[in-house]
């Protein structure tokens, strides 16, 4: 009874005091909480230290004075900087602050149940590879910068009795599905929305902050459609995203949601700026904005949007992994029963690729998409690009689509291809010998055949309605040697739509490779070259 009394005396008098109470018990040292009665545990006690162990359980209980207390938490920088720790057990309510930061060897942590509460920065820079979440653990109390700066951290793992958490591929939710909590530190981009519950709505505050992850390789992520809310510092010091795409959905993104990040585009596919009340770019790189057509203007006069250095329309609802990689717009909704409509804006991957194939159809979210339009400069500047089938399902030949891809040799279209326009410099500085113009085409706009010195045979299968404009073959390194082939039964009308060429400036008398003769049979058509030479090419038989 004496002890009992002289113990409440002196907790009393140190609570009077307002220190706490320090004490060793074994390998640990301890401390109660005057305030409180809390024990916590304050690290290794001397004689723990002195035998650097490596596999730590925390204890349950632990004894002063003849008493048994239950140790409550792990205190603030309790093992911080103990290297040779290697696996931690333990049943603790709290992991305080920076636990076991620095703990540069500890490779797993086992959290048993009656952890409810984990600290910022708890496991930062450890070795951890996964962390499993225990059905005790509470509603808010995982700071997402718990795990911070471990390189090899790639997975969450919830016990399934847990009522406030959720793990899908290894990327933390809440129960509903509905919050993106955090991505491991170390997970590859990629896979950051890899199979993400359709039900996800708000990328939450420092979720997708501080990657680490270790390759070379920047990644394409795609935010999923339906995302509403990026959260503040989302995407803080993110550093291997190539490009962002946020979809029309999104409606809010919260303050210095990219700070410092280096992602390398931004696309955006909302028809109006959204509404920003920070810049939440401060620190980004603000290089590129890739906005939908006809929005530049906008964009260019929103605040913090106009801070881009460049921005370019062919904004994308979406970004799809499919044979042939590319951003799409979508331009028609997909319901369960008919597949919607989408417009190619970028060819992305195919610039790695020498003989990229373009789908007809792709699909997204569980939806079938009819790949129906290129927009402009769709593969503008692929160099590595050698040849290219483009299905019946295009619609259009847009302007710039191959400019300057300069290693172009052939480009086929499937049976049933009914482009209704060439478009301007379309064909601009390839490399194609032969190109059959489909019979659909109603129009070929300036230049579309220009730069092209290596083209030998143009093939028009159409009776000719064919708008044609003068330039259309240009003057920019032309092959005097060039073929033109033309609907032998329409002769005649070609003659008269292209005779108009002969009354245009010098400059474009070489197109097509000269001028077509008045002589003409249908066996045979003459096409006299600058300088007056005449060349005879024998066509089909009318028989």
């Amino acid at each position: 009874m004496n002890r009992l009394l002289l113990l409440f005396i002196t907790l009393l008098t140190v609570a009077y005091s307002g220190m706490a109470l320090d004490f060793e018990d074994g390998d640990f040292a301890y401390s109660i909480d005057t305030s409180t009665g809390r024990v916590t545990c304050s690290g290794f006690s001397a004689t723990g230290a002195a035998k650097s162990l490596d596999n730590v359980t925390i204890p349950i209980w632990c004894d002063y004075d003849g008493f048994s207390y239950k140790v409550m938490e792990i205190g603030a920088n309790a093992f911080a900087g103990c290297t040779s720790i290697t696996k931690v057990t333990t049943s603790c309510e709290k992991i305080g602050e920076r636990a076991f930061e620095r703990c540069s060897n500890l490779a797993t942590i086992l959290l048993e149940y009656g952890v409810k509460t984990i600290g910022s920065r708890a496991f930062a820079h450890s070795a951890i590879s996964k962390l499993n979440l225990p059905a005790s653990l509470l509603d808010n109390s995982f700071v997402v910068n718990a795990c911070d700066d471990c390189p090899n951290f790639r997975t969450f793992t919830v016990d399934d009795a847990n009522n406030y958490y959720s793990a899908v591929q290894g990327v933390l939710y809440n129960k509903s599905q509905t919050n993106l909590i955090r991505v491991p530190v170390a997970k590859s981009p990629g896979y950051w929305f890899y199979e993400s519950p359709k039900t996800l709505k708000f990328i939450n505050s420092g979720s997708c902050a501080n990657n680490c992850y270790s390759g070379t390789d920047k990644y394409d992520v795609e935010i999923p459609y339906g995302v509403t809310y990026i959260g503040g510092y989302a995407f803080e010091n993110v550093s291997k995203i190539n490009t962002l795409f946020i979809p029309g959905s999104v409606s809010t993104i919260g303050q210095y949601a990219f700070y410092n990040s280096q992602i390398n585009y931004f696309s955006v596919s909302h028809n109006n700026p959204i509404e920003l009340s920070t810049d939440v770019f401060y620190g980004a790189n603000k290089n590129y904005l890739y906005v939908p057509v006809n929005t530049w203007q906008k964009y260019a006069e929103a605040k913090y949007w106009k801070d881009f250095r460049y921005i370019k329309t062919g904004g994308c609802d979406f970004y799809e992994f499919n044979e042939q990689v590319g951003e799409y717009i979508v331009t028609t909704p997909a319901t369960d029963d008919t597949p919607g409509e989408v417009t190619m804006v970028y060819g992305t991957y195919s610039k790695f690729r020498s003989h990229p194939k373009l789908q007809a159809t792709i699909s997204h979210n569980g939806y079938n998409y009819n790949v129906t339009q290129l927009a402009d400069s769709v593969f503008a500047g692929n160099t590595n690009m050698t040849e290219l089938h483009i299905p019946k399902s295009v619609t259009n030949l847009p302007r710039w689509a191959f400019e300057n891809c300069s290693y172009l040799k052939s480009v086929t279209f499937e049976d049933g291809y009914e482009p209704l326009v060439v478009g301007y410099r379309a064909f601009w500085g390839t490399a194609v010998r032969e190109l059959e113009i489909p019979a659909s085409a109603r129009t070929i706009q300036m230049e579309a055949f220009d730069n092209m010195p290596w083209l030998e045979k143009l093939v028009f299968n159409r009776n000719l309605t064919t708008t044609v404009y003068s330039n259309a073959y240009g003057v920019t390194n032309p092959n005097p040697w060039l073929r033109v082939y033309v609907c032998w039964s329409q002769t005649n009308n070609w003659i008269d739509s292209v005779a108009k060429w002969s009354e245009t400036p010098t400059k474009y008398l070489r197109v097509p490779c000269g001028l077509f003769s008045k002589r003409v049979s249908p066996s045979s058509v003459t096409f006299t070259q600058p300088g007056g030479l005449s060349v005879n090419q024998s066509g089909p038989s009318t028989a």
